[in-house]
């Protein structure tokens, strides 16, 4: 319950709204598709973790000028940063498995089929 709280707080002061998280839940459907699996490399995985790494600088820059961080978890008033730091780690672990998992299952699996788009 506090969780949905903070979320209707964050839409709020934010206006980031559920469309979103659904554009969000369906960019991994459409690079499914659009995709060709023959043409990801695993050294691909590495260029991708750079936007994630710049939107960490840019919201805890942002959140230790405003004093507001867009997310619970990379509070550092709250947590302290080394708490910061093993959780954005974590995070960037799981996005590296799940980058990962998906080049690995599109490049035995994905092909784009002709005439779909």
């Amino acid at each position: 319950m506090k969780f949905i709280q903070w979320q209707q707080d964050q839409e709020q002061s934010s206006g980031i709204c559920g469309s979103c998280v659904t554009t969000v839940e369906a960019s991994p459907c459409h690079w499914w598709v659009t995709v060709d699996g023959r043409s990801l490399r695993w050294a691909d995985i590495g260029s991708w973790i750079f936007y994630p790494v710049g939107y960490l600088v840019y919201a805890l820059a942002l959140g230790g000028i405003t004093g507001r961080y867009p997310y619970p978890f990379i509070d550092v008033s709250t947590l302290g940063l080394a708490r910061v730091v093993a959780n954005a780690v974590g995070i960037f672990a799981g996005f590296f498995l799940m980058a990962a998992a998906l080049v690995f299952a599109k490049r035995k699996w994905g092909r784009v089929r002709e005439g779909l788009l």
